[in-house]
């Protein structure tokens, strides 16, 4: 397989788009639900994830952000709430106010 591939649900609707390079996954993919909302973005390497993976909210926020090497997750997942906010930050500010 080479070049784009798109791909739709049962409804005709594209819900899914990525690209391959010799036979195998290359650059960006992304996927949305029925309504078009973003679900995940991805990229490939030689067929293997690598870079940056996002998950999205419904209301387009991102929800969780990986780094990838080789196909592994490299350090711990960014996770953030509907609004945005860095979970992490978060329960640091309020741990700092006691809450």
């Amino acid at each position: 397989q080479e070049g784009e591939a798109i791909y739709y649900d049962s409804d005709g609707n594209e819900i899914g788009k990525e690209n391959y390079k010799e036979g195998k996954r290359e650059g960006k993919s992304e996927w949305k639900d029925k309504s078009g909302n973003k679900l995940f973005t991805s990229n490939y390497k030689s067929g293997q994830l690598n870079g940056e993976r996002l998950q999205y909210h419904p209301n387009g926020k991102i929800k969780m952000r990986e780094i990838l090497q080789e196909g592994k997750i490299t350090g711990k997942p960014d996770e953030y709430n509907k609004l945005g906010i860095k979970i992490s930050a978060l329960k640091n500010i309020l741990g700092k106010l006691g809450i």
